[in-house]
């Protein structure tokens, strides 16, 4: 489905450009040169960088640092008033006085919109057919915005299916960089319709990919009333057609996401809620201090966020849950919740990239792969009182944890036993033997708490 483009893909935003000029001028620093040249700056209400100077010398090539305003997000800087030349620095060929122009968009950070989702699925082989309903939820939020890669959209989207008497509903999470969004868009007519903020007119806009079509219809206000989808492919004798409309129903502000964690662990059920800011998440995604792959134990070890908030509250509730029951049960808790609620992602893996998360974004996107997945449950289980690390192979990570009462498979490091936990996949429990290539001749090296 095409639903991860909708809304966001084409958004249209008035560039603030003519308001309040500030002018920024100062006196050339050497008026005996030629070389030395004076920069103006039109902020147009926004504040510049102390970084930015405000003359240049040819050739000595200069980076432009970005202003900030308040409610707005910087576009970059440009050569003219009209701010169609962009320029990101100044080159060492450059010549002459400067005046740059700071453009502007209106931020949407913090900022979603929620749309009701209707359709169906029908397959047919033959005179075989068959049809699964589809009904739910969809709700895209703005969460940060870097001017290389448009807005960070978070998508949440709860989906029932449906076919015959069976029903099953599932929540997914996604999330992506708008400048990354490839698909290109045509203007069509411009419509009237019906919504349940009442009659919209809206410009129709309309993607057509090789097996699917989607349009948008969007209102002179700049938002996304309705979409419809409709893709088609064909394997062999059989057809498969997806029609589904996203009709919106909510749009607001918000500075949070809700994560509702579901598991089963010894035939029960356990649910875990946190309410992630965004601020705490874009503080660890934005973290220039990690290089986002393995160094050695002292950078590696700065994935465990033991005194994290949410880690804190997460710890909390599975010592509430585990009262009454062993040491190796509580842990056996924690990694249950670990393995079934965290997606495997094998993105990394196909494009042959790491990028290591810290927990607290594992949790906000609620997927990772396996270092990912390992560096949470360790950190848990370490902010529950257990003695853990991560344990890393030539193509794989796991953890370990010290735990009285396992008599299973366990690394022997540091005088402790550490007993295995395979933290991407259900099917193991600690101690669970591993694959020959995962037994302790294979480690490469072990990452502890500093």
């Amino acid at each position: 489905m095409a639903s991860k483009e909708a809304v966001i893909a084409l958004a249209v935003f008035a560039i603030v450009a003519a308001s309040a000029v500030v002018l920024i001028t100062n006196e050339i620093h050497n008026p005996g040169s030629d070389d030395v040249y004076n920069i103006t700056y039109v902020l147009n209400d926004g504040t510049n960088s102390p970084d930015n100077p405000t003359t240049y010398t040819h050739g000595k090539k200069v980076d432009l640092k970005d202003p900030t305003r308040e409610g707005f997000v910087f576009i970059g800087w440009f050569t003219d008033e009209n701010l169609e030349n962009e320029i990101s620095a100044i080159s060492k060929t450059t010549r002459g006085d400067l005046t740059l122009y700071a453009g502007w968009e209106k931020s949407e950070i913090g900022i979603y919109m929620t749309f009701s989702l209707k359709g169906s699925v029908t397959e047919t082989t033959g005179l075989l057919k068959s049809v699964t309903t589809l009904d739910g939820t969809t709700t895209f939020s703005h969460v940060d915005y870097k001017k290389d890669k448009g807005y960070l959209m978070l998508r949440n989207e709860t989906l029932t299916m449906t076919k015959g008497l069976n029903s099953v509903t599932r929540t997914d999470y996604d999330s992506y960089w708008t400048a990354e969004l490839d698909s290109e868009w045509t203007m069509g007519d411009r419509k009237t319709i019906d919504t349940p903020f009442g009659e919209k007119e809206c410009q129709i806009w309309i993607c057509s990919e090789e097996d699917s079509t989607e349009t948008q219809y969007i209102g002179d206000d700049d938002v996304v009333y309705y979409i419809e989808y409709i893709g088609e492919t064909t394997s062999g004798l059989s057809k498969t057609t997806t029609s589904i409309t996203y009709t919106l129903t909510e749009t607001g502000t918000s500075n949070s996401v809700e994560r509702t964690f579901e598991w089963t662990y010894d035939h029960n059920d356990y649910e875990i809620t946190l309410d992630i800011s965004y601020s705490d998440f874009l503080r660890y995604a934005n973290d220039t201090v990690a290089v986002r792959h393995q160094v050695d134990n002292k950078h590696d070890s700065i994935y465990f966020t033991v005194n994290d908030p949410y880690i804190a509250q997460i710890a909390e509730e599975l010592e509430t849950f585990s009262q009454g029951h062993s040491s190796l049960w509580k842990a056996g808790l924690a990694l249950a919740f670990v393995q079934q609620c965290i997606e495997y992602d094998q993105t990394e893996v196909d494009d042959d990239v790491e990028y290591w998360r810290y927990p607290l974004e594992t949790l906000f996107e609620s997927k990772g792969d396996c270092e990912d997945t390992s560096f949470l449950f360790a950190t848990i289980a370490m902010k529950m009182g257990y003695d853990c690390c991560t344990i890393i192979f030539n193509d794989h990570m796991t953890a370990g944890v010290v735990v009285e009462g396992c008599d299973g498979y366990y690394y022997e490091t540091k005088n402790k036993h550490y007993y295995y936990c395979e933290t991407t996949s259900d099917s193991w429990d600690i101690g669970d033997q591993p694959v020959d290539k995962y037994k302790q001749e294979h480690v490469k090296r072990y990452v502890f708490p500093q």
